[in-house]
């Protein structure tokens, strides 16, 4: 078979590298999606301040059309300005899940690369070996 063909030719080491490769990708993926949950569940409190916002400004509007006091417009206020908080911290969020996501878009092209010159030196390899003999059979 084709997996014990290689077994016996492809050196130890490149396939451990290979393998750690593989391990850290898996790791900033999981990274990645870790940000992602983080970032949704931002997004679903950002929804819940919103609504209750407007629930406020409702109850605000009614109250307008008899009299505003300055404690209702400071309690406007302090809710838009806890709104634009929430807002600021889901742009730092977003923010940093598209540097996770480069990162990983980043590693996933190096690891094509690098796999895309491992399969072909490994072709390479296996086909001046089976065009040198079978002398040569054990040496890569």
């Amino acid at each position: 078979s084709l997996d014990m063909a290689l077994q016996g030719k492809v050196d130890a080491t490149a396939v451990q590298q290979l393998n750690d490769t593989f391990v850290s990708l898996q790791s900033k993926v999981n990274g990645m999606e870790r940000g992602v949950w983080e970032g949704m569940d931002i997004v679903q409190s950002l929804e819940g301040i919103v609504t209750a916002v407007k629930g406020q400004l409702g109850n605000l509007e009614h109250q307008i059309q008899d009299k505003v006091s300055s404690d209702q417009v400071q309690v406007l206020c302090e809710t838009v300005v806890g709104v634009k908080s929430k807002l600021n911290s889901l742009d730092h969020a977003i923010r940093a899940g598209v540097e996770r996501m480069d990162e990983v878009e980043g590693n996933l092209a190096n690891i094509g690369t690098q796999f895309g010159g491992f399969k072909q030196a490994l072709f390479e390899r296996l086909g001046r070996q089976s065009s040198s003999g079978s002398a040569n059979a054990g040496i890569l």
